[in-house]
This record gives structure tokens, sequence and C-alpha cells, in this order.
């Protein structure tokens, strides 16, 4: 599988250090920006949210070996446009894009996301909520007398379950959000709907 954003820059651009800055010809350019790979990137090269300009690092791209600015890359996986997680000189898919990891490499990067209307998966994060909740009430006390240490049935999978993006096991991220979200329903059961159980732990 692809690795995430933040992933792929420091476990893989980032360790090609030796690399940075020495293209193999003085003539090249970014395939982002478009401009020479010593050139101070600004707001009006590559559109840069109106910062002054900066010098970055000018790496290679893993797998495929184009050239690119660093600064680039995270400004590029911050735009709301298809090809964010591609390389945009051959179309090779390089990372699992994530609004989360996407937005922490800006933050670090001191870029900001684009995108002022985020995507909102509501609907269906409140419909696993209302799944969990409904597998947990109906599910507890038979579950509670169950001696088997494997009572807990869970996650399963066959239900195609969860829906929400955020949640999905596609990366570790999603499965630990899963798993929180259900502890999080979990303690709300118990705490709004019986009491007397929690004062006896």
């Amino acid at each position: 599988p692809l690795p995430s954003l933040l992933r792929y820059i420091d476990n893989d651009l980032m360790r090609s250090a030796s690399k940075h800055n020495h293209p193999p010809d003085p003539k090249t350019i970014c395939t982002i920006c478009y401009y020479p790979w010593d050139t101070p990137i600004n707001c009006f090269q590559a559109g840069l949210n109106g910062q002054a300009p900066v010098h970055t690092k000018f790496l290679p791209l893993s797998p495929c070996g184009h050239w690119v600015h660093y600064r680039c890359v995270i400004w590029l996986a911050t735009k709301d446009v298809s090809h964010r997680d591609k390389c945009s000189a051959c179309g090779t898919q390089l990372f699992h894009w994530e609004g989360i990891t996407t937005l922490t490499l800006a933050t670090r990067t001191g870029l900001s996301m684009s995108s002022s209307t985020p995507s909102s998966d509501n609907i269906a994060y409140e419909k696993d909520c209302a799944t969990i909740t409904s597998i947990i009430h109906a599910t507890f006390f038979t579950h509670l007398s169950l001696p088997s240490p494997h009572a807990d049935r869970s996650p399963d999978l066959r239900m195609e379950l969860p829906r929400a993006r955020w949640l999905r096991y596609e990366r570790p991220t999603g499965h630990l959000l899963w798993g929180a979200l259900v502890a999080i329903k979990m303690r709300r059961y118990l705490v709004e709907g019986h009491a007397g159980i929690v004062e006896t732990e």
C-alpha cells in the first residue's frame, strides 16, 4: 500500500538528502511550478498563498525520479484537485492522500490549506454512530455474560463498516479513530443508561 503524505515526505523524500539541490542537469525545472530549480518560490510561482519568495529544497520524487521543489509538493497536496497525490509530470501516484496529514505538513511548511469548503461525510458518520450505538445496546448484556475472551465480536467487517471515509481501515489512522469512537460510544452508553454498573468498577 502507498504511504501517507507524512510518511512519504519523511521516509522517502527526506532520506535522499545527498541528492537534494543537485539535479543531474543545472537547467532542470520543477515539474509543478515550471521554474528553475534554484528559483525562490513565491505567490506568483505556483500560487503559494501570497508569501514572500523563499528558497526550498529541490529533490527527486520517488519512485519516478522527476524533480520538484519541496514546497511545491506540499502546496499541490493542499489543493482540491484530482492529481494532488500524483507526480505532475508522469501521473504516478506517490502517496495516499489524507486531509489531516496534509494539514500537518502544510502547517509545518508554513502553508495553508486552500479549500475554504471542507468536505463532509457527516451523514455517513452519523450512520456509523447509530450502528455502533444499536450494536452496543442490543448486545451489551448478552456479551457481559459470555465467558469467551472474544465475546466483543468487533469489528464485524462483513457488515461493510465503517462507512465514513475517515473511519475506514485503509489507513492506520482510520483504524484508531474507529476504535476510539467505539470506546467513546460504549462509555456514553454506560454512563447515561447504566450508571449503576459504572459505579461498581
